[in-house]
C-alpha cells in the first residue's frame, strides 16, 4: 500500500477493461477508515483494442492502458478463423508482470467478453468452436494473471472480481467450474451469484443484471466483503426531469421571434412560439415514451435472458 499526501492508496489492475468505465470508477471511488482517507492507484487496464485503449486514457485522465491479446494460439485461430500473422505471439506471464509494473494488484477485475455467453446470441451460434474460443478468456485471462502474480511477485492480489451476463451460469457452465476450481487451488473464499443489479447498488433507472464472482484472499482480507445495500430505483421523471427543456437553444436565439409571437417584450427562455409548442411537445412526449419502454418496459418482455437471472 502506497502512502502518499497523507493518502493510503491501494493498486488495481483491469482485464478487459475496454474504454475504462471500471477504470474511471476506481479512480474517482475513496473511502474514510480509521481516521485515514484510501484510494486506488490504477497500475493498467489490459484491452486488445487500440482504439479502446486511446479512448480509455481519454477517459480516465491516466496513460494506464496496455494494447494487449489475451488469446492463445488455438483461441486467436478459432476465433479468427485464420493463422495469426507473423508479429503476433502468445502473452506471458512475465507479459503481464510488465503491465503491472512489476506490483501485485491489491485488487484484480475482470470484464471477460460475453457475447458468446449472452441470450442475445442463439444457442446454436454459442457453441460453435469460435465462440467457444472467445469465452475461455474468462479462465485463461485470470489463470494468466494469477500465474504472474505468483511466479514474479511471490504474492496474489487480496480481492478479485469478475463481471459477466447471467447466462454465464448456463452457457459457460463448464468455464465456472475451472474459474472456481482456479481461485481454490491459490487459497481464495470465493462468492458466486448471477443477481448483481447494478441499477439497484447506483439507484439508476434501469435494471442491470450481472453475473458476479467475488473471490478474497483471507490471509489479506480476513473479513468477509458486504454486499452494498439496494437504493431505491429512479424514475422516469428522475431520468429525463434535470435535461434542458427542448427548443429553448433553438429559440433562444430568435429573440426577435420571441416577441413577435408573444406579443409582448422580453426574451425568457422559458418563452415557446406557440405555433411551435404543439410539434416541439408532441416529439418530446413520444421520446419520453421510449425511454419509458426501453429502460421499464423491455427488461420485463423482451427474451434477452440478460434481465432474468434465473435463465
Amino acid at each position: 500500500m502506497l502512502l502518499r499526501d497523507n493518502i493510503h492508496y491501494k493498486t488495481a489492475a483491469v482485464l478487459f477493461g475496454g474504454i475504462g468505465g471500471e477504470s474511471a470508477g476506481l479512480l474517482r471511488s475513496q473511502v474514510e477508515y480509521g481516521g485515514g482517507l484510501y484510494r486506488f492507484k490504477l497500475l493498467c487496464s489490459i484491452d486488445s483494442d487500440p482504439v479502446a485503449c486511446r479512448n480509455h486514457d481519454l477517459i480516465t485522465g491516466e496513460q494506464t492502458s496496455v494494447v494487449m491479446d489475451l488469446f492463445r494460439r488455438w483461441q486467436y485461430k478459432a476465433w479468427h478463423k485464420q493463422e495469426p500473422p507473423a508479429n503476433w505471439r502468445e502473452m506471458t506471464a512475465w507479459d503481464i508482470w510488465l503491465a503491472f509494473k512489476q506490483q501485485v494488484p491489491f485488487f484484480l477485475f475482470s470484464s471477460p467478453p460475453c457475447k458468446g455467453l449472452s441470450g442475445l446470441l442463439p444457442k446454436e451460434k454459442s457453441e460453435s468452436e469460435q465462440y467457444q474460443a472467445l469465452n475461455f478468456l474468462t479462465v485463461s485471462g485470470l489463470e494468466l494473471a494469477l500465474q504472474a502474480c505468483d511466479e514474479y511477485g511471490d504474492a496474489i492480489p487480496a480481492i478479485i472480481q469478475l463481471e459477466n451476463v447471467p447466462r454465464i451460469t448456463s452457457r459457460g457452465k463448464p468455464l465456472l467450474k475451472q474459474i472456481k476450481k482456479l481461485l481454490k487451488k491459490f487459497g481464495y473464499e470465493v462468492s458466486i451469484r448471477a443477481d448483481h443489479n447494478l441499477g439497484e447498488i447506483g439507484g439508476f433507472g434501469q435494471n442491470r443484471v450481472r453475473f458476479l464472482i467475488m473471490a478474497r484472499d483471507p490471509k489479506q482480507v480476513p473479513n468477509v466483503i458486504y454486499y452494498p445495500a439496494p437504493k431505491p430505483m429512479r424514475t422516469i421523471g428522475d431520468v429525463i426531469g434535470p435535461l434542458p427543456t427542448p427548443g429553448i437553444r433553438r429559440w433562444a436565439d430568435r429573440c426577435t421571434s420571441y416577441r413577435a409571437f408573444n406579443g409582448r417584450p422580453g426574451c425568457g427562455s422559458h418563452l415557446f412560439p406557440p405555433a411551435a409548442i404543439g410539434g416541439i411537445y408532441r416529439r418530446w412526449i413520444i421520446r419520453a415514451c421510449g425511454l419509458f419502454m426501453s429502460l421499464v418496459l423491455a427488461p420485463t418482455v423482451w427474451p434477452s435472458g440478460i434481465n432474468h437471472p434465473e435463465r
